[in-house]
């Protein structure tokens, strides 16, 4: 079999374009990738960015005056948006209170007295 020197230099430039498109093709991806990820760094920036700037107003605007503007509008509406985790406890004790002066060892106590009477009443 004749093998014609004209098909071996069409299949091998064949061969050429398919590993220059294939090469395109993962340099493509690569940036499409590198562009993702400093999207998600930039976003991350900004998100962390608002909850510092949150952070800095409850605690030097709204903790240290709690009484008077817990039931403002700004103040439900930050709210709304989320509690930057700093503060979310510090805020929840304010917000539910704690009128009955309930202490952990009294807690459990009631707890242990709760348990006792259902089993008693099974």
């Amino acid at each position: 079999a004749v093998v014609s020197t004209q098909s071996t230099g069409e299949e091998e430039q064949a061969q050429r374009r398919a590993y220059e498109e294939m090469v395109a093709s993962a340099k493509r991806k690569q940036i499409a990738e590198e562009k993702k990820k400093q999207r998600a760094a930039a976003e991350r920036h900004k998100y962390e960015e608002t909850v510092a700037q949150c952070t800095d107003i409850w605690l030097k605007e709204i903790i240290p005056d709690w009484q008077v503007v817990h039931a403002t509008k700004r103040v439900h509406t930050l709210w709304w948006r989320g509690l930057p985790p700093k503060v979310r406890g510090t805020v929840w004790k304010l917000a539910v209170g704690n009128e009955l002066q309930l202490t952990k060892n009294l807690y459990f106590l009631m707890v242990d007295r709760a348990r006792e009477t259902l089993r008693c009443c099974k």
